[in-house]
């Protein structure tokens, strides 16, 4: 009798620290906007040119092919990416698999909050010293993963509809403000082939998706993967299309490339703001 009620106090300790796939799928679009806002835009139009725009609407086949591997993979027994692995590759090589993932997950937690601070310095703060915006960065993330990450995605949970909520008004604000048909309609032959390859850069931002899969054990992976992975893939590949297609129509191909944050540029330009 003791040992089924340490049980259940262990079970029910457990999931009062775990997060739902909803919450765990909004933390990767969250993550997904600053790539399709900033990285995606000039990529995709160095590869398809003026129909850029239909780059992120193809690749979302891409990242629903990539959800089925990781449904199979979500049915092997084990804890989070890394036991699945061992039980897939072996020890030696899922270790060094999972040793090369940390590495690249720090950088790419470094490299996002470096970019991020140098192109708000650029836009918005351009006398505020970097050392200051990159502490400011660190100490709200410290503050917020106190509370543990099950208080940080029910954070998150919440201002991620604040967020799209804005995104959609500027977004919106943007496109009627003004787009010239013929930089988004016209194109040459070899600019189809070039969607392909473009399609693929939508490929990119998801190696964060592959990333928070190795602390999956925090999550209930056994129902539901392809469903609230769906939802996700179609929520970012409208909102990169948006974006796209707002860069393009607005600026050009030309412009789009030239311009180091082109989303970013244009919003802050509207006339109805």
């Amino acid at each position: 009798m003791k040992k089924n009620k340490d049980q259940q106090a262990t079970i029910g300790k457990t999931n009062k620290s775990n997060i739902s796939q909803t919450q765990f799928f909004l933390l990767f679009c969250l993550c997904f906007f600053m790539p399709a806002t900033v990285f995606l835009p000039r990529l995709m139009s160095e590869q398809a040119g003026n129909l850029a725009w239909v780059c992120p609407l193809l690749g979302i086949v891409f990242i629903l092919l990539l959800l089925c591997v990781f449904a199979l993979v979500g049915r092997v027994q084990g804890d989070g990416l890394c036991e699945k692995s061992i039980k897939i590759l072996g020890k030696p090589l899922a270790i060094a698999l999972c040793v090369a993932m940390m590495i690249f997950c720090l950088f790419l937690a470094s490299y996002f909050a470096r970019h991020f601070a140098e192109r708000v310095l650029m836009v918005y703060l351009t006398d505020t010293s970097s050392t200051t915006i990159l502490l400011g960065l660190m100490i709200v993330v410290l503050v917020a993963l106190g509370g543990g990450i099950l208080s940080f995605a029910r954070l998150c949970e919440v201002m991620f509809y604040i967020f799209i909520s804005i995104f959609v008004l500027v977004t919106v604000a943007g496109l009627i403000d003004g787009l010239d048909s013929n930089n988004i309609l016209g194109f040459a032959p070899g600019d189809t082939l070039g969607v392909v390859k473009g399609a693929g850069t939508m490929l990119l931002p998801f190696c964060i998706f592959v990333c928070m899969s190795f602390f999956g054990e925090r999550v209930n992976w056994k129902k539901g993967l392809l469903k609230q992975g769906t939802k996700s893939s179609l929520l970012v590949g409208a909102c990169t299309t948006a974006v796209v297609l707002l860069c393009v129509g607005a600026l050009g191909v030309f412009g789009t490339q030239y311009l180091q944050m082109p989303y970013f540029a244009l919003t802050r330009q509207i006339q109805y703001l």
